[in-house]
C-alpha cells in the first residue's frame, strides 16, 4: 500500500500545520524532520483507553495524526514519519 502523497512543492502538513520542505536530502534535513516531528505529533495512547480499533496503513496513519491532529504510540508515529519520508521521495 502506498502512503498518500503530499503535494510537490508545497507545504509539509504535520498535525495541521504547514512547514517548508526540507529541502535536498541530507543528514540535517532529516534531523530537521525528525525534530519537527518530535515536536508536533505527541506520544499518546488515549485510542486504545477509548476502545478506538487501531489501524497502522498509511491512510489511517494520516488521518489521525495530520486530518485528526492526534498522536500516537510508536508504531503509528514511526508509520506515519515512514509515509512521510517515502511521500517525499
Amino acid at each position: 500500500m502506498t502512503p498518500p502523497a503530499l503535494p510537490r512543492g508545497g507545504p509539509v502538513r504535520t498535525a495541521g500545520r504547514a512547514r517548508p520542505r526540507p529541502g535536498a536530502p541530507s543528514p540535517r534535513a532529516l534531523a530537521r524532520l525528525q525534530l519537527a516531528h518530535l515536536r508536533t505529533v505527541p506520544f499518546e495512547n488515549l485510542a486504545v483507553h477509548l476502545g478506538e480499533r487501531i489501524a497502522l496503513d498509511p491512510d489511517t496513519l494520516h488521518t489521525n495524526v495530520v486530518t485528526r491532529r492526534r498522536g500516537g504510540f510508536c508504531c503509528e508515529l514511526n508509520g506515519a514519519f515512514a509515509a512521510l519520508l517515502i511521500s517525499l521521495g
